[in-house]
């Protein structure tokens, strides 16, 4: 059985007399010295007899590195941890794989070296998050948490890691004409006014519903209302939260949900028409937009960060100004960095943009369509297909208004995603790239695919 040693409280020789102690030098003094050095030890001299021209070891070599070793044992026996040193990081070739620093600026965060020889600083520029996201290579693993339980992470009495989830709060209430964001708490009773405020009460990283009353319309901004300026502009921005959008308020609309359950039908409730003014339950999200002093078109978006999801149900969207197709633009309506799944939703005037996903740099999503209708007068686009890498989903095209062959009461409100999407011309910035080759190496005939899309439907090139 091993047991705890005794406490270094004393280094060895940390008393010693000066005469009888040294600290020992990194490199060796000289070729015909005695003295010892880190870099070669104990010189042959001490080790050749003395009758032969040695000399034996120095008693404060010995007694210095002994008090070296003993200092260590000391700072651990302290509770003592190592702090970045780019000289010593330098002087070794850089921090062994799976090193555990602590910061200096920070003394309460902890940083584990995710590489072999590391010399970067873990306290400068962006920490590891994956191998595609390496950073400094260095990954935080553990910060200082306050007591406050009410903070969404938290130490309780006992020292145990405490975090909230969304729980309670995973299903939140918003309305234009019911709704208060001072004075609302998130209820049927009480709902709050923007989409902004209820994404506020969702922890980043958690996942809720957010209910949006039916027939009204609602501004794509985080306070639900047109303004939208230079120095003004937002969205709803999910963070890395997981998000679905669905409707509140329509008798018409919570019976279908019952209809479609009871049946057992595969498809969602939302997929069915309006089948009259009075049952017009779709919500409407108008998206401002401006054009900015560099002459670029800015829209109000949908956004996040990588891993953020939103499922988007029954609303129609529509912008709020018009432009040319070729106008130059800074960012897009739906932001690549998020992955998106649209039911029952429309796509309108898709004309006044020159489009409305895609375009982020190298920023990868995924888009679903079940059951949406893209609209525009002429040529419209709602893909950027120049940049980035985007994949997207669907099922066959549905005429407008076809009879639910399961539920023959409703009409669907159809879905022309495939035919909208089909030919080249329906993308902004069309291009193909190499994908492969018929042939020997590079010598044959190449294969041509799409530059940034991956769609489950042919497209035209014609």
């Amino acid at each position: 059985m091993v047991s705890r040693p005794r406490r270094t409280g004393i280094a060895f020789g940390g008393m010693a007399d000066p005469a009888t102690i040294r600290d020992l030098p990194d490199q060796p003094v000289g070729d015909e010295t005695s003295q010892a050095s880190y870099a070669a030890g104990f010189p042959r001299k001490t080790m050749t007899p003395v009758e032969n021209g040695g000399e034996p070891p120095q008693g404060p070599d010995m007694n210095g590195i002994l008090r070296d070793v003993s200092k260590h044992a000391q700072w651990q026996d302290a509770g003592g941890m190592a702090a970045f040193d780019a000289g010593f990081a330098a002087q070794i070739g850089g921090y062994p794989l799976g090193a555990i620093l602590h910061g200096n600026a920070a003394p309460y965060a902890f940083y584990c070296n995710m590489v072999e020889g590391n010399t970067n600083n873990p306290e400068a520029g962006e920490n590891w998050v994956s191998s595609e996201l390496p950073g400094n290579n260095w990954l935080r693993v553990v910060v200082g948490l306050s007591p406050n339980s009410d903070n969404i992470a938290f130490f309780d009495s006992n020292g145990l890691l405490m975090v909230k989830v969304a729980g309670a709060r995973s299903a939140l209430f918003v309305s234009t004409s019911l709704g208060n964001d001072d004075t609302g708490d998130g209820t049927q009773e009480k709902p709050y006014f923007s989409v902004g405020k209820a994404l506020s009460q969702i922890p980043d990283g958690g996942s809720a519903t957010i209910f949006l009353h039916a027939s009204e319309s609602y501004y794509l901004t985080m306070d639900n209302t047109p303004n939208f300026s230079e120095g003004n502009a937002h969205g709803w921005d999910i963070g890395r939260r997981s998000i679905i959008i669905n409707l509140w308020g329509s008798a018409y609309l919570d019976q279908a949900k019952i209809d479609f359950e009871n049946a057992k039908s595969p498809s969602s409730h939302y997929v069915i028409a309006e089948d009259s003014e009075a049952h017009n339950f779709r919500v409407n999200i108008v998206i401002p937009s401006f054009i900015d002093s560099k002459g670029s078109l800015i829209t109000a978006f949908i956004g996040g960060a990588s891993g953020g999801h939103i499922s988007i149900n029954g609303c129609n969207f529509n912008p709020m100004n018009a432009y040319s197709a070729d106008q130059a633009t800074n960012g897009t309506v739906f932001a690549p960095n998020i992955s998106y799944q649209f039911t029952g939703c429309r796509f309108n005037a898709l004309h006044s943009y020159p489009y409305m996903l895609g375009g982020w740099g190298n920023s990868a999503t995924t888009a679903q369509f079940s059951m949406c209708l893209f609209g525009a007068t002429g040529q419209g686009r709602f893909f950027n297909a120049g940049s980035g890498a985007i994949t997207i989903s669907t099922e066959g095209n549905v005429t407008p208004n076809t009879v639910y062959d399961l539920l023959p009461q409703y009409r669907l409100l159809g879905n022309n995603t495939r035919s909208f999407n089909g030919t080249k011309s329906a993308y902004y910035d069309w291009s193909l790239k190499i994908v492969g080759w018929v042939g020997e190496g590079t010598t044959g005939d190449a294969v041509y695919g799409f530059k940034s899309i991956n769609p489950d439907f042919s497209i035209s090139l014609s």
